[in-house]
């Protein structure tokens, strides 16, 4: 039985946990490879995507109403929740940033047929505060990390 070498182990170990388990261990380390090596990237290209789309001219003259602010809260939260395995400086500023970016862009919008919307700031920045609670929620829970290195 001493012979057994840790990797043998594990193996075994894995095994007797189930196929769900380990499709669901396989997942979750799936998930933590391509937020910290991809975390960056991902949010920068939704940040281009809510960049364009912020910026395309509103063929309606009117106003959307509550959904666009329910648009802007997810899309923003979309934005910043891939740094979910960054550290927190990093994900702090980081969204500082985004939220600088789309009170420039909030500037632009008379510019190209929109209107500038204070109401658009402040879904931002609640998407922003409630993709970075979403991550470190997951972070604490399903990723059962429970270190945040600053």
């Amino acid at each position: 039985m001493k012979r057994w070498s840790k990797g043998c182990y594990s193996i075994l170990a894995m095994a007797s946990k189930g196929p769900l388990t380990v499709h669901v261990e396989r997942l979750r380390n799936d998930l933590l490879s391509v937020f910290e090596r991809y975390g960056v990237v991902l949010s920068l290209i939704a940040l281009a995507v809510i960049t364009g789309g912020s910026l395309v001219p509103r063929e309606s003259g009117g106003d959307v109403g509550s959904a666009d602010k329910v648009l802007h809260l997810v899309a923003y939260a979309v934005a910043i929740f891939p740094l979910t395995q960054h550290k927190t400086q990093t994900r702090l500023i980081f969204a500082i940033g985004v939220l600088i970016w789309s009170g420039a862009i909030e500037l632009v919008q008379p510019f190209v047929g929109r209107s500038a919307s204070l109401l658009d700031l402040a879904s931002n920045a609640a998407g922003l505060l409630l993709g970075l609670a979403l991550g470190v929620l997951l972070d604490r829970v399903a990723f059962k990390n429970g270190s945040d290195t600053a």
